[in-house]
């Protein structure tokens, strides 16, 4: 696997690439703990590679890209689409599929709606952007907006292996017999990462005010041109279900998987299955 390190706006950005195939394929991982690997690593091993050519980044201020400085707040979103249209600029990539988990799908959305003859196929999965207001919305915003909070359950993940298993079991993965002891390392390693917290902070206030959760795109779908597939786990308890239908409903060729037994992070509990949802609608 090839490995890029790109400047953009939000300081540089490491991008892994692999394959040599006609099929263009960009992936956007979530936030938390998250990188590129971390999501994207099962999915590009079992790809294939005569196939597609496959581009997968750590997103700023995650894995091995730089910390932007000054990314929270109302440009939050526009300055990674940013980011990302200088990505795309740097490899000539257009005429893709672009790929997001969560907050990456957040991204992905903002970038199709400013770049739209860039963008041939839109893939969200358990994506933000859909929900209008979070349970006990207002106590989840005071909490949130405060920094110790994040500061110290990441502190108390990195001095407690037993947290990231169980944050994995809690949200992330539904299936426990794919809660692996190298999985529970690999996360509990990326918590551990000096100032993790920084960029789940910044994600999460940038995400949610006083009234509403940011971005929303129940006003964007019918823009989107290109087909919008959404696949969601049917446990997640982060992005409820019903949101996505609604989202894809309203888009004009709009398809919705659920997969069956998964949570937040269904992408890395059924690489296979995005795999086959992909192939399936190549068209």
């Amino acid at each position: 696997m090839e490995q890029f390190n790109i400047n953009t706006i939000c300081g540089k950005v490491r991008v892994y690439k692999k394959g040599i195939g006609e099929k263009k394929l960009l992936l956007l991982h979530g936030a938390g703990c998250d990188s590129a690997m971390l999501t994207w690593r099962e999915t590009m091993e079992r790809l294939f590679y005569d196939d597609y050519t496959v581009y997968a980044p750590d997103l700023p201020g995650y894995g091995a890209s730089e910390n932007p400085e000054n990314i929270a707040g109302t440009e939050f979103y526009q300055k990674y689409a940013l980011a990302l249209c200088e990505l795309c600029n740097a490899f000539d990539l257009q005429d893709f599929t672009l790929a997001g988990l969560s907050m990456g799908a957040a991204i992905a959305v903002r970038f199709a709606l400013d770049e739209p003859e860039w963008v041939k196929r839109l893939i969200l999965i358990d994506p933000w952007g859909v929900t209008r207001k979070m349970s006990f919305h207002r106590f989840t915003y005071h909490y949130l907006k405060n920094e110790k909070h994040m500061r110290v359950w990441y502190a108390r993940i990195a001095k407690c292996r037993f947290l990231a298993k169980w944050m994995i079991g809690y949200s992330l993965i539904g299936d426990k017999a794919k809660i692996t002891p190298e999985l529970i390392d690999e996360v509990w390693e990326a918590c551990k990462r000096q100032d993790a917290y920084k960029s789940i902070h910044d994600y999460q206030i940038s995400s949610i005010t006083k009234k509403e959760c940011v971005p929303n795109y129940d006003n964007d779908w019918a823009r989107l041109p290109m087909p919008v597939i959404f696949i969601q786990g049917e446990n997640d308890p982060l992005v409820s279900a019903e949101d996505v239908r609604r989202a894809a409903n309203a888009v004009k060729d709009g398809k919705y998987y659920e997969l069956k037994g998964c949570k937040h992070w269904s992408v890395r509990e059924q690489p296979e299955e995005f795999i086959r949802i992909l192939e399936e609608n190549q068209g």
